[in-house]
């Protein structure tokens, strides 16, 4: 049951988002393990037809990074997850967004450019580690469609409404603090449900008509960071 509920975004829900991204032009940054990768690669060339960027999401929900794991046996985890990856994938969220303390190193070690785990200030930041150094792009899992739609049972007009008035909130605090960023985060058997994708498209319409706020995927919002440092 539980995988069938999941797997629904996979081969329905997804193509929904992917609709509604077209119909805003948008470009998003679509998180991807290699297990969906093996087995669905039509879903790839979908997202990446459509001009959309993948992120590595490591080998699946059931290979979890934690401090129990050898540096070898997580390192093995990164290379063989991007082996499946498109070429030139430069970014990496993590299974259940967990890390060991060691797994930036590890990315950095595998060329990885940005990670999307940490839920932190609204502007990028540069990890540095022994490897190199990671860019860090925060994640707003606060907001994110799965805690708000489906931890915590709230209506889809809820959940537009608090995308709207952070957005509107970000957008009046630009004048003092600059510019800053909100990660959209979509879940696509959960906003990909007939009964809510109209929400994703309220929301993008909003975003389309307000002016001074413009959506870039993960990893062209880590290359501007990184010519500005």
């Amino acid at each position: 049951r539980h995988f069938t509920v999941r797997d629904y975004g996979n081969r329905v829900g997804v193509f929904r988002i992917l609709e509604a991204l077209d119909a805003a032009d948008v470009k998003a940054t679509f998180a991807v393990n290699s297990e969906i990768a093996r087995h669905y690669p039509p879903l790839l060339e979908a997202i990446l037809s459509a001009g959309h960027e993948i992120a590595a999401h490591g080998k699946s929900t059931d290979h979890i990074h934690h401090e129990g794991l050898t540096a070898e046996e997580e390192t093995g985890l990164i290379e063989s997850t991007f082996t499946h990856m498109p070429r030139g994938t430069r970014g990496w969220l993590s299974p259940a967004r967990n890390q060991s303390s060691k797994t930036l190193e590890h990315l950095a070690q595998c060329d990885v450019d940005y990670c999307l785990d940490w839920e932190m200030d609204q502007v990028p930041v540069t990890a540095t580690t022994k490897n190199g150094t990671v860019t860090l792009i925060p994640n707003s899992y606060e907001l994110s469609d799965f805690t708000l739609l489906h931890t915590r049972r709230q209506s889809e007009e809820a959940w537009l409404s608090q995308m709207k008035a952070s957005i509107d909130l970000l957008l009046e605090e630009h004048v003092r603090f600059g510019a800053q960023m909100l990660n959209l985060t979509l879940t696509p058997y959960v906003i990909g449900q007939p009964f809510r994708i109209w929400a994703l498209r309220g929301l993008l319409a909003h975003i389309k008509d307000t002016a001074h706020v413009s959506v870039f995927t993960a990893g062209d919002i880590a290359s501007q960071f990184t010519k500005q440092k």
